[in-house]
C-alpha cells in the first residue's frame, strides 16, 4: 500500500488453529469506522491527512450455511465456488439482507427486513443494500486468495454472511471500508486462511479501487489497524494514542448524505480555474495537519485529565479543527447546514469543530473537553450540549485503539 504498514501484532492465530476453529464455529469479526480529523481534499494533492478510528463498528459474521448458527439477526446467503474463485451469481439464494439505511447514528437498529432477489443485490446501481458491491468484491478477493494458496476444501460451498452496523452509509464515517475489512477477515478465517493485517488492509484498498475507481486506502487502513493514522503520498504511519483515549467527540449528521466523487470533482474543477489560489489553500491545510501532529504528540506525553498543559493542547487541537473548517468552506465543500452546526457547536461549548469526509453533506465532528474538565474550559454541561442537538441524529464517540478483531 505504497509502503509497509505497522507490523502485525501477532494476534492472528496459526492457520491450523483457524482451520480447526472455523470448520466448527461461525466467525464473528468487527472493524471500526473512521473520521478524518485533518486534511480532507488537500490529501488528494499530496498534502498530509490525519484519520482516526472511532469506537463504533461494523460486525460481520460468516458461517457455512449448513451450520445454521448466528448471533446476528439477518444476512445474505451466498453460493461460492472456490474452483472458480468467484461468487456464483446465478445461484444466490433469496434471503434476508440487513438494511444499513435503517441504522441510526445513535446506534438504533430498525427490525425492518427485505426479502432480496439477486438482481437487487448485485446490479450496477444498488437499490437496497448500499454496500453490496463491497460485499461482492471482498468475497471474490478472499476466494481468489484461497485458490492462490491451494485451499480447495470448500468447493461449491454455501456461506451465510450476516452484517450489523453501528455506522450509517454515505456519511463520511468509513462504513464501506469497515465492512470490507471485517468481511475479508471473517471469511478468510472461516476458510482457514491466516492473513496478516497488512494483507487485509491491502485487500480492503483493492476493494475500494475496484468499486470506486480511485481510493487513497485510508478507510481500510484505519479500520484494519485502529488508532490515529497519519497519511501522506500513499504512506501510512500509526501514531501513538497513549493518553488520548479520553478525548470526547460528538458527531452530528447534517441530514444530507455526501458524495465523495461529486465533491472531489468540484474541488478539481475549482483548482483548474484558480490553480495558484487553490494550491495555497491546500498548503495551508497541510500546514494545519502538521501542526496537529505536534499537538497530538504533546497531548500524549501527559495524562490528559490531570495536567493543565494538556487542556491547553486540547484547546489548540480544537482551534486547528475550526481553522481547517474555514479552509474547507473556501473550497466550497461545506453546506449551509454544516456551517450552522459548526457555529452552534462552538456556541455550546465545543473546543473546535469541522466537517469530516468529503463534505457536501454528511457529518460534523466536534471536540469537547473530558467530562471532569467541562467546568475548566466550558460552562455548558455535556448533557445540555447533547440535548440541544436532539433533533439531529448524533453519536458520541471516542478513539478506537484497536482495529479489526475477531469477537
Amino acid at each position: 500500500m505504497g509502503g509497509s504498514g505497522p507490523s502485525d501484532d501477532g494476534s492472528n492465530p496459526s492457520r491450523a488453529i483457524v482451520y480447526l476453529f472455523s470448520s466448527i464455529y461461525m466467525v464473528l469479526v468487527s472493524a471500526p469506522g473512521k473520521v478524518i480529523l485533518f486534511g480532507e481534499h488537500a490529501v488528494v494533492y499530496s498534502r498530509p491527512a490525519i484519520a482516526m478510528a472511532i469506537d463504533k463498528r461494523v460486525y460481520v459474521e460468516t458461517d457455512f450455511a449448513e451450520n445454521r448458527r448466528s448471533s446476528l439477526p439477518c444476512g445474505l446467503r451466498l453460493h461460492c465456488d472456490l474452483s472458480k474463485s468467484s461468487i456464483m451469481e446465478d445461484r444466490i439464494e433469496e434471503h434476508f439482507v440487513f438494511l444499513p439505511s435503517s441504522i441510526g447514528l445513535d446506534g438504533s437498529v430498525s427490525n425492518q427486513r427485505f426479502e432480496a432477489h439477486k438482481s437487487k443485490i448485485f446490479d450496477e446501481e444498488p437499490k437496497v443494500f448500499g454496500d453490496n458491491q463491497y460485499i461482492k468484491e471482498s468475497v471474490n478477493l478472499v476466494l481468489k486468495k484461497a485458490e492462490e494458496i491451494g485451499e480447495t476444501e470448500f468447493k461449491d460451498c454455501k456461506i451465510d454472511v450476516k452484517i450489523k452496523s453501528e455506522l450509517p452509509i454515505s456519511s463520511g464515517l468509513g462504513s464501506s471500508g469497515a465492512l470490507s475489512v471485517a468481511l475479508i477477515r471473517s471469511l478468510s478465517s472461516l476458510l482457514g486462511l491466516d492473513l496478516a493485517n497488512e494483507e487485509i488492509a491491502k485487500m480492503g484498498w483493492k476493494v475500494e479501487r475496484n468499486v470506486q475507481g480511485f481510493a487513497s486506502g485510508i478507510d481500510p487502513f484505519v479500520s484494519t489497524y485502529g488508532g490515529i493514522i497519519y497519511y501522506k503520498d500513499g504512506r501510512f504511519e500509526k501514531m501513538v494514542t497513549d493518553g488520548l483515549i479520553d478525548l470526547s467527540f460528538l458527531i452530528i449528521h447534517s441530514g444530507k448524505n455526501s458524495s465523495t466523487k461529486e465533491m472531489v470533482k468540484r474541488v478539481a474543477e475549482l483548482k483548474t480555474r484558480f490553480p495558484h489560489a487553490i494550491n495555497k489553500i491546500f498548503d495551508a491545510i497541510g500546514a494545519i495537519t502538521e501542526e496537529a501532529v505536534n499537538t497530538i504528540n504533546d497531548l500524549k506525553k501527559g495524562e490528559l485529565l490531570k495536567r493543565s498543559a494538556g487542556l491547553e493542547d486540547l484547546q489548540s487541537l480544537g482551534s486547528l479543527m475550526s481553522i481547517n473548517q474555514g479552509l474547507l468552506e473556501s473550497l466550497g465543500v461545506s453546506t449551509p447546514e454544516l456551517s450552522r452546526l459548526f457555529y452552534e457547536s462552538l456556541k455550546y461549548g465545543a473546543l473546535g469543530a469541522k466537517l469530516t469526509g468529503s463534505g457536501g453533506g454528511g457529518c460534523l465532528i466536534s471536540l469537547y473537553p473530558p467530562e471532569n474538565d467541562i467546568g475548566t474550559i466550558s460552562q455548558t454541561p455535556k448533557s445540555v450540549i447533547y440535548d440541544y442537538f436532539k433533533d439531529y441524529t448524533r453519536l458520541e464517540c471516542k478513539i478506537s485503539p484497536t482495529g479489526v478483531r475477531i469477537e
